[in-house]
């Protein structure tokens, strides 16, 4: 597929000819004679021009770009007005961390804040850059006949492959970064809620009791986790993020300070429920269910041990893996933090601190508050729970994570081979019907 840019303004004076301006993008460019060319613009229009007045072929490049999130118009001289969800080509010299931006867009260039726009990549010719949806209606290569095959083996009803990568345990290569990769790619295509039924599912047939439920290695519990993680960035931020700020301006080890600590934190989740995360509730909705259908018990502490062990505490021990602190704590601030984790996930495991041990004090917080933590994880668990959206997913270039997940799946190539390869041939065959 060839596309060219327009070296000047060409208007025709024959039926059939095509009218662009100096800069237009003219796509799917073939030559239909001597000095003549045929194409066609993103309007759609489709014609003949003289080959002098276009540059071709020209290659699209992927490229990081500038979308607008809000609308920007220019009021002093240089400056570059546009619409929200322009897509704007920057220049050469971009820097991300500079408050103002020099780009072009709608054949205009100047200078633009960066806080109206977000990076992200783009397919680009010349200094025009173009959404995806039109670019792959003109590039159609064997990578994304590829791409779109492998979303359909991972996604297919049945999940075989997710299935066999979660029966082979540490076997698995990258295996959390497999799993984020998986979760974003079910939330691309809006099979979130299919995602989560089957880990549960998967994690309940395989356990050896309820107490191994999201504990193991297996790649449906490092979904599970990343689930969690991803969903849950901004009911962290708004949750756990306080606390740990009210920790760092004490940062006392000292009893007194310690259950304080530790009753804020709970404080804070027990009060919460109405910004838990949409997905997390779905999935611990399930989980509940399907607890009591095996068990005839919903099991609730099997709920709160997962999302302390999955969730809550990994947030509060490694606050800077998601980003509730700027740098990583110091130490004494990460001693104090795995302190409260430790009395919080005794608190969801529904166990005690053995007399010599320095946190056994906290045995009688864990009595006094296992009814309001058994409390909120019921309601957070109920069918008729409602939430407020707070789980949105950052933007993710649809095209880059394929790309990582093909990169991924072929790393893991040889011990899902027999399955993928029947899937695949099942796909191929149902296409062709």
């Amino acid at each position: 597929m060839s596309f060219g840019i327009a070296l000047e303004t060409f208007r025709g004076d024959r039926p059939g000819q095509l009218n662009f301006s100096v800069g237009d993008i003219i796509f799917n460019v073939q030559q239909t004679g001597i000095g003549k060319l045929t194409g066609t613009l993103e309007n759609g229009n489709t014609g003949t021009f003289p080959s002098y007045c276009v540059k071709f072929p020209i290659e699209p490049e992927k490229k990081l770009i500038a979308r607008a999130i809000e609308p920007y118009a220019s009021r002093r001289e240089g400056t570059l007005s546009f619409f929200e969800n322009d897509l704007i080509v920057l220049s050469d010299q971009f820097q991300p961390d500079q408050k103002w931006l020099l780009g072009t867009t709608n054949n205009s260039t100047g200078k633009f804040p960066s806080y109206s726009v977000v990076l992200e990549k783009a397919w680009v010719i010349g200094k025009k850059a173009f959404s995806k949806n039109l670019i792959r209606k003109y590039i159609h290569s064997e990578k994304d006949t590829h791409d779109e095959l492998l979303v359909e083996i991972l996604t297919e009803p049945k999940l075989r492959v997710l299935k066999e990568l979660s029966f082979m345990d540490k076997r698995v290569i990258n295996s959390v970064q497999l799993a984020d990769c998986i979760v974003k790619l079910f939330d691309k295509t809006n099979k979130t809620n299919t995602l989560i039924s089957f880990i549960v599912n998967s994690e309940i047939e395989n356990a050896e009791s309820e107490n191994a439920i999201f504990r193991g290695n297996i790649l449906s519990s490092k979904i599970a986790a990343s689930i969690a993680k991803l969903y849950g960035h901004i009911y962290l931020k708004k949750i756990i993020e306080p606390c740990i700020n009210e920790v760092k301006k004490e940062n006392s080890i000292r009893d007194k300070y310690l259950k304080k600590y530790v009753s804020l934190f709970l404080e804070q989740i027990l009060s919460s429920d109405d910004l838990f995360p949409r997905n997390l509730h779905w999935l611990c909705h399930e989980l509940k269910s399907k607890l009591k259908d095996k068990y005839n018990d919903e099991h609730l502490f099997v709920i709160g041990s997962f999302l302390f062990t999955r969730f809550f505490s990994p947030s509060i021990t490694n606050p800077e893996i998601f980003d509730l602190v700027s740098d990583e704590p110091k130490q004494s601030l990460s001693q104090i933090l795995l302190l409260i984790a430790k009395v919080l996930q005794a608190l969801a495991n529904q166990s005690k601190f053995g007399a010599l041990s320095s946190l056994f004090q906290f045995n009688g917080f864990i009595e006094e508050n296992k009814s309001n933590f058994l409390e909120f994880l019921s309601h957070i668990s109920d069918s008729s729970y409602q939430t407020k959206p707070t789980d949105s997913l950052p933007q993710v270039d649809y095209d880059d994570l394929v790309s990582e997940l093909s990169e991924l799946i072929e790393l893991n190539k040889e011990i899902i081979q027999k399955i993928y390869n029947i899937v695949k041939e099942e796909i191929t065959e149902n296409r062709k019907k």
